[in-house]
């Protein structure tokens, strides 16, 4: 059975802290009592005082919540400001102090960044592995329309199941020609629920615009214009109905955000260097690798002897000498003693 961790809103917790002062006054003695009844001056002038008093001691609440660093920071300060406000002993302040793991902010500003880094780590990782399924592993086909295989080519695979249920939709419409204006085809198209909507097709410019609008919201061609296109027997759309940005040949940079609250952390500006560099050379290199077996092994074992590289320089087995060669000075592995103890390459 799952577990659920219960949350209290801290916004209307603090939104509620002016109406539990009470009465307060300049001393923090002196009770001042608010009337309903027409107000002189003076009094207009006691109540702006009130509420401005009030004002200043939920600031300093908010203060001790959103800037305490730590558990114990919390916990000391609202203890030394409830005393100093005289709300050591108030029933609702005692209550909320006593729940509020359930409301109070953890989180300083280090564990954000942290988090926040981690949650971005996962989505590039996600954008990563969907960008080499659409590149590798092709969708199936299931209708004989060129302009599927059109989006398969272009498209990446979520994208690309999008537009195949907008190709299968076509089932369910019907389409009739209602007039032509100016060059211009007006076009019905009822769907099995019996729904009209009214598309147009303007063969001069090749273009074609559902009143759905769903391309203009979602980039997405809909099932209205698609049977439009067959009807004028069009199986393949214009380039500008190829959402740039969604296109699996587009290439996207994983861009590391550098915080300057943390200047300390080189790791972060090589990776950044690394990663502009090296993509477009790891992509093509995986294309190559694609075409066959020979290259298919060429490319994996390329990447191994790198890692390998890599790794002797981390273990202290590997030396780099300033002419730009790398020199093996571990003992070669079993099954390789008959490779020279030197080889030349870039330094890594």
């Amino acid at each position: 059975m799952r577990k659920h961790r219960i949350r209290y809103c801290s916004w209307h917790i603090l939104h509620k802290l002016p109406t539990k002062w009470g009465n307060v006054s300049d001393n923090g003695n002196e009770k001042i009592k608010e009337k309903n009844s027409v107000k002189t001056d003076k009094k207009r002038v006691k109540s702006d005082k009130v509420k401005e008093k009030k004002s200043e001691k939920t600031e300093k609440v908010k203060e001790v919540v959103y800037n305490s660093q730590t558990r114990g920071e919390f916990e000391e300060k609202w203890i030394k400001l409830m005393d100093d406000l005289g709300k050591e002993n108030d029933p609702w302040f005692r209550g909320i102090f006593e729940l509020r793991e359930k409301w109070v902010p953890r989180e300083s500003l280090k564990d954000f960044v942290e988090n926040f880094e981690a949650a971005l780590k996962n989505i590039w990782q996600n954008e990563n592995d969907a960008d080499f399924k659409s590149k590798f592993r092709a969708p199936k086909l299931h209708y004989e329309l060129p302009m599927e295989a059109q989006f398969q080519h272009c498209y990446t695979n979520e994208i690309f199941y999008k537009c195949q249920h907008e190709i299968r939709k076509c089932a369910n419409l019907s389409c009739k020609l209602v007039r032509e204006e100016d060059g211009d085809l007006v076009y019905e198209v009822r769907d099995c629920r019996d729904m009209s909507f009214m598309v147009i097709y303007r063969r001069a410019f090749l273009e074609v615009q559902c009143i759905c609008r769903k391309f203009e919201a979602m980039g997405i061609l809909c099932a209205h214009c698609i049977q439009v296109l067959k009807q004028e027997r069009i199986f393949s759309v214009e380039d500008k109905y190829i959402v740039e940005r969604w296109r699996k040949d587009v290439q996207r940079y994983n861009l590391m955000i550098v915080d300057p609250a943390f200047p300390t952390i080189p790791e972060q500006g090589r990776l950044y260097e690394l990663t502009i560099a090296t993509n477009p050379i790891i992509q093509e290199l995986l294309h190559l690798g694609s075409l066959n077996e020979i290259l298919h092994t060429a490319v994996f074992n390329g990447f191994v002897e790198l890692r390998n590289k890599v790794a002797g320089i981390i273990n202290g087995e590997v030396d780099n000498e300033s002419n730009g060669t790398v020199r093996i000075v571990g003992r070669a592995s079993k099954g390789k003693k008959n490779r020279g103890s030197q080889m030349s390459g870039e330094k890594v």
